[in-house]
């Protein structure tokens, strides 16, 4: 009886442990948070790893004609706001500067998409080339 079991056994381990090995191991997204209300966005700029998929969480406080949906067009989203949690996936895979805006364009955002979000010398270009300026501002 021993003599069957240790071929069950070891015929298990080997099964556990290729499995282990084939398993990928967690993928890594970055997550954003981002509340809505009649003033805008908040925050509106958001720093991105290019090729890390992105969870977008957007809470809607208050919605209103204008905020009602938010285009990105580098990315092709079109999203249309609802009251309360709404959740956005994608990818950036460029780097550079993403412009997006409420459907009117008169609420921006950005995406600072670099390859390293802690080199601050890389944020920094990025930033400086690619932020609109506000109408605030401009007076």
């Amino acid at each position: 009886m021993k003599q069957n079991l240790i071929p069950v056994i070891l015929g298990f381990s080997i099964l556990v442990m290729v499995s282990g090995c084939l398993q990928s191991p967690k993928a890594e997204v970055q997550v954003i948070n981002m509340t809505v209300d009649a003033s805008g966005w908040n925050p509106d700029i958001f720093v991105l790893k290019k090729g890390v998929p992105v969870q977008w969480n957007i809470n809607v406080k208050e919605l209103t004609n204008c905020n009602k949906e938010i285009i990105v067009r580098d990315y092709g989203l079109d999203i249309n706001l609802k009251s309360g949690e709404n959740i956005v996936k994608f990818t950036p895979n460029n780097t550079g500067a993403i412009r997006w805006a409420c459907w009117m364009n008169m609420i921006p955002g950005t995406f600072i998409v670099v390859n390293d979000p802690k080199n601050a010398d890389e944020v920094a270009n990025v930033t400086a080339s690619g932020l609109p300026v506000k109408m605030s501002k401009m007076k």
